[in-house]
């Protein structure tokens, strides 16, 4: 069952399109110091000389990206992606405070011109009181 989890993973990865700025987690390397490492995807491809593609990856604590081979990365995220979604989700509750304020708003301004409506007929009806009293 694990094999078959691992194999559908790796067919998984070798099919994903593969972006600058996917975040990715290392495994399967034999410098076993570096799997379990996340990093950022930073250069598309390099081919190895097996042939098969290598990215371009920067990990933490590195001042230079590491080529990697495909299917020794797991696609995690896309970091422009992520930014991109929180970006939206800030212009979207943005607009929806101003929209809550607006609303806020005409609600205060509906209120006081019932009040004043209110207060008209009040003074209209103290007058006709005052009025049959004469």
């Amino acid at each position: 069952r694990l094999e078959a989890e691992e194999a559908a993973a790796r067919e998984a990865e070798q099919v994903h399109q593969w972006e600058v700025e996917d975040v990715v987690e290392l495994h399967g390397l034999k410098s076993a110091a570096l799997n379990g490492q996340t990093g950022m995807v930073v250069d598309i491809p390099q081919m190895s000389d097996d042939g098969e593609a290598r990215l371009g990856v920067m990990l933490e604590g590195r001042s230079a990206p590491v080529a990697i081979k495909i299917s020794n990365l797991r696609f995690l995220y896309n970091q422009a992606e992520e930014d991109r979604l929180a970006s939206e989700e800030d212009r979207l509750a943005s607009e929806e405070d101003r929209l809550a304020s607006e609303e806020e708003d005409r609600l205060a301004s509906e209120d006081e011109h019932l009040e004043r409506e209110a207060a008209a007929r009040e003074a209209e009806e103290e007058a006709a009181r005052e009025e049959e009293r004469r």
